[in-house]
């Protein structure tokens, strides 16, 4: 199942960002451009398929008075 990694973009601006990878435990990343924030936003995107089979039984019963 494929991943298709989105643009990083900072949390704060919106300003999109070069992707980082995951950094080691205790580093900083570098702050955006824009605004000096730290904090990103990532996305990703995965295609899933589900397959799914409904079945149903039903028995009419009509009572007609007289």
């Amino acid at each position: 199942m494929p991943v298709l990694r989105g643009q990083d973009k900072c949390s704060e601006c919106g300003m999109p960002l070069p992707n980082e990878d995951p950094l080691p435990e205790g580093a900083e990343r570098t702050p955006c451009p824009n605004c000096g924030s730290m904090k990103r936003i990532k996305s990703a995107k995965v295609h899933v398929q589900v397959k799914v089979k409904v079945e149903a039984d039903a028995k009419l019963v009509c009572h007609w008075p007289g």
